[in-house]
This record gives structure tokens, sequence and C-alpha cells, in this order.
């Protein structure tokens, strides 16, 4: 048992994976605050909705609009210090956003350029994340880097909304937000001291637009790439439609929020599950299994549909958390081990923004949805969405060649991949 705990921690033995994870992990805490507390703030200061949408919006458009500009920058420039300066940027929005609600002197007219500012800082990150991985530690281990660094992700999910409930409750959300961007500033210091090896070597500098169309080659060029970016799409389509008409199926109940509640919980510890699950299991066919294991979260629609009991939905809650998490580490792993490392951020950023792209307009559409055509057989067209991409993506011959590296040696007979000061 303690070998295999060791086992699974032996990315946290190179020094430069240590402080990435450490970077996220402090990061990934403050930013699970910021919904909360961003939400209950502009709320309380304005008592708009609308104001409050458009602060939201302000922030999520520009990322789906510049992850294509990231990307490539992510490639043409070291990772780390890409994020270092996407965290110092969003350090400063968060915290001129927690003055002006401390203070009192909130205005949207402020916060929106500010929102746009973030927005676009996340546009840059996002790409390098993955990217930079692949350069903290060995092939072989990538899938434990991943995992590892997706339940940091995983927990603050669970714990950042009831801190920030807390730290409204006691004080304001100027407080909670300020707390957000000091995160955001400790991350950015971790991340200035990383040391990697010398950026992945590219093939020839192009101009931006060449650099984005080989990006778009790449992707478009590997089968089982495209069909992930695309099958991703509508897992989170029908993930908005779900959030939607899930609590709104509830809402009519005694218990209709603590249940909803519940269910939310239950797939917060289904996600943890799946990263644990990610650092024990390598499955040899990485993306048909992902596929596999995609198809856990068709339950929980299923359940709504049924009207399930509690015991029911949180079953289906907790699968329906596996069929996340698991799945991303096998995915994010597949794409560090088979493309090449100067194109890794592109391509990354081509499935962050497919990943974005639909989600708004499940969240636009699911009420209207509901109202005509009935709730359940919305959530029964989304589940049967959800089947029918993933048997899809086990058509193509290419999902089915993507094999795992072999497991990594012991890790006395292992060199890190790189060092940090």
């Amino acid at each position: 048992m303690k070998t295999a705990a060791r086992d699974s921690l032996a990315p946290l033995r190179i020094p430069a994976f240590r402080r990435q994870f450490t970077a996220q992990a402090i990061s990934m805490l403050g930013s699970t605050l910021s919904p909360v507390a961003l939400s209950l703030g502009v709320l309380d200061a304005t008592g708009s909705p609308a104001v409050l949408g458009v602060v939201l919006a302000a922030s999520s458009v520009p990322t789906v609009v510049m992850l294509l500009v990231g990307g490539v920058w992510a490639d043409r420039l070291p990772r780390h210090k890409v994020m270092t300066a996407s965290n110092l940027i969003c350090a400063v929005t968060q915290a001129a956003l927690a003055v002006m609600l401390i203070t009192g002197t909130f205005s949207a007219e402020a916060a929106v350029p500010l929102q746009i500012l973030y927005g676009t800082a996340m546009a840059f990150f996002l790409p390098s994340t993955g990217a930079l991985t692949a350069q903290t530690v060995p092939k072989e281990l990538l899938q434990k880097a991943n995992a590892l660094l997706s339940l940091t992700t995983s927990l603050s999910a669970s714990l950042g909304p009831l801190l920030a409930g807390l730290l409204v409750v006691a004080s304001s959300a100027g407080w909670a937000l300020l707390l957000d961007g000091v995160t955001f500033a400790v991350a950015a210091m971790c991340l200035r001291r990383l040391r990697v090896g010398p950026p992945p070597p590219a093939t020839e500098r192009s101009s931006f637009a060449g650099q984005l169309a080989e990006g778009f080659r790449e992707v478009a060029g590997r089968a089982w790439v495209w069909s992930s970016i695309v099958a991703f799409m509508f897992t989170h389509l029908c993930g908005a439609v779900l959030f939607v008409l899930g609590p709104a199926t509830l809402a009519g109940s005694d218990q209709g929020v603590l249940t909803w509640s519940a269910v939310v919980a239950g797939l917060g510890v289904g996600q943890a599950a799946g990263d644990l699950a990610a650092l024990r299991l390598t499955p040899r066919r990485p993306i048909v299994t992902a596929r596999l294991v995609e198809l856990l979260a068709v339950p929980l629609f299923v359940a709504f549909v049924l009207d399930a009991p509690l015991p029911v939905l949180l079953a289906a809650a907790v699968a329906g958390g596996l069929a996340v998490t698991l799945p991303d580490s096998l995915w994010f792993t597949a794409l560090q081990q088979q493309l090449s490392p100067h194109v890794l951020a592109r391509v990354s950023s081509y499935d962050w923004m497919g990943s974005f792209a639909l989600r708004p307009i499940g969240y636009a559409l699911a009420g209207t949805l509901g109202a005509h055509a009935g709730v359940p057989a919305v959530l029964a067209v989304a589940a049967g969405t959800l089947v029918l991409t993933r048997l899809a993506g086990l058509t193509l011959p290419s999902v089915w060649a993507v094999r795992a590296l072999a497991a990594p040696p012991p890790a006395g007979d292992r060199e890190p991949a790189c060092e940090s000061s």
C-alpha cells in the first residue's frame, strides 16, 4: 500500500513539477472562491441580476475569443512565464474588484474592463498548463502528474465555495475576492522560480496565422483528437442543460435545494474518485477507455428523467463526477505523449475552445426548450446525445490505435526531467 502511494506521488519528487503543483493548488483554491464571492458582491452592490450577467459575460467571452491566440503565444514563449504573467494580471484584476466592493465604490463601468482583462489572461493561461506539464515530468509519469493537478481542482471545487460563503458571512464578498487575488500572486511567485529545460524546438518560425494553421492541421489530421474535441463540445452543452434543468425539476419539492446541493456534492466526490483512479490505472488504450468511462455521465440524466429517489441520484452523481476527471487525465496524457511538444499548447487551445464553445448555448436555451418540449424530454435527448457521440468516436480506428506508454521504471532508476531553484 505504501509503495503504491509513493508511486502515485512520484511526480512530486521532481522539483519543477512540485512548484507547478503548488502554484495550481494555491490558485485553484482562490479561483473557486471567486464565482460565489463575485456573484454575491455584485448583487449586493447593485441589486441587479442583469448587471451581474454582464460582468460574468465580460470574463467568459474574451476567454473563448482569445484562446487560439493564447495557444500560439504559449508555443512561442516559455510556458511558465506566460502562466506567471497571466497569474499576475488576474491578481491585479481581482484585487481591484475587491477594493471596489470593500470601499463601496463598485461600478459596472470599471468592473467590465477588469473582467475582460481577467478573461483574456485566462485565455493565455489555460493552453499553457498541459504544455508545461509535458516539460516538467517525463512522459511515463504524465498521467500521474495530470491526475494530481486535477485533484487540486476537484478538492478546491468542494472546499472553495464553502470557504467563500463563510468569508462573505463573516466579512464581505470583497475580502473573499481579495484572497483570490492573493492566491494568484503567490502562484505567480511559485511559477516565476520554476526552471525547465530549453523550450521545445519549432520546425520553422512562421507568421502568427501560419502557426495557428499548423495547430489546426495537427487537430484535423488526427481523428482521435478532433473526435474527442467534438465529444467534449457536446459534453459541455449537455452539462449546461443539466445544470439548468436539474435544479428546475427539484424546485417544487420540499427538499429541492438540499437535494440539488447533495447532487453537486456527489459530483465532487466522483471527480475526486476519478483523480485517484487515474493515479493507479494505466489502461493500454487510453482514448477508448476515456470514451467508455464518459458513458457513466448518462445515468445522472436518466435519474432526473425518471424522478429517481435521492440515493439513486447520489450514486449517479458520483458516477458522473468520475466520468469527468478520469477521462480528462487520460486525454491530457495522450496529447502530451503523442503530439510534438512545439504544437502542444496550440492543440490545447483548440481543445479548450471546443469545450467552452457550446456551453453558453446550453445555458441560454435549456430553459426555453424545457418549457416547450418538457424537462424530461430535453434531458433524455441530452443523455442520448452523450451516448451517440461516444459510440461514434469508438468507430474510428485511430481512437483504438492510441496506446499508453509502458509503466515507468522504479523511482530510484529515473532522473528528474528538470531542476528548479
